[in-house]
């Protein structure tokens, strides 16, 4: 939806195009949840001659996927080199600004508090960040152990139920995320082949079988 002011600046996409050369990557998925709740409410700056976007490259990416058919547009003239110079600095000045971080964080709570955070690109992961950042978390004082971290002994009979406990002997194998998948694959063939229920006595079976022919 493209505000009403920008509505006499609406040309179709497909007479567009991005800039080959821009090397910055913004979030198509920020400005799309934007467009979908504020609508458009800035052009985009685009070269007349070709039709080259030179400010807002993903802003019209997200128009795409959004299905618009058209978007509001500024044009200009600019020589080549200034064309690019100009997109440059365009995507640079928002590098270069900084927040007030206090001011950002009463902003960020005030709209939390009205359901508002979503709408900002902002999460309740950031408001937290910056009120460590700002010593702004409360600290509570440390409790004396009061001991029951441990298992409760009846806890641990149950768990161990039909396990004849003390009897079994547990074996913890560390791997990296890759070798573990590959592993339990592995484990899951060998399962099948030895006809078990049990993927500890597959590998147990495996490995005595293997030790025993060396």
């Amino acid at each position: 939806m493209i505000s009403q002011e920008l509505e006499g600046m609406a040309v179709p996409l497909q007479e567009l195009v991005t800039h080959p050369g821009n090397p910055r990557r913004g979030s198509i998925d920020t400005i799309k949840h934007s467009l979908t709740r504020f609508g458009q409410v800035r052009p985009i700056v685009v070269q007349h001659e070709d039709g080259v976007i030179l400010a807002g490259n993903h802003t019209f990416l997200a128009a795409s996927e959004l299905g618009w058919d058209k978007i509001a547009v500024v044009y200009v003239d600019l020589p080549e080199d200034e064309a690019t110079a100009y997109m440059l600095m365009d995507n640079r000045s928002g590098d270069m600004a900084t927040w007030d971080d206090v001011g950002l964080l009463e902003v960020l709570t005030d709209l939390n508090a009205k359901d508002m955070i979503e709408a900002t690109g902002f999460t309740l992961d950031d408001i937290e960040d910056l009120q460590a950042a700002l010593d702004q978390i409360a600290l509570t004082e440390p409790q004396p152990f009061q001991g029951g971290y441990t298992e409760e002994p009846e806890d641990t009979a149950a768990r161990w139920s039909e396990r004849n406990e003390g009897a079994n002997k547990e074996i913890v194998l560390l791997l990296p995320h890759e070798q573990y998948e590959q592993f339990f694959e592995a484990v899951g063939h060998l399962q099948e082949f030895y006809e078990e229920t049990s993927k500890a006595q597959t590998i147990f079976k495996a490995v005595t079988e293997r030790a025993a022919s060396l």
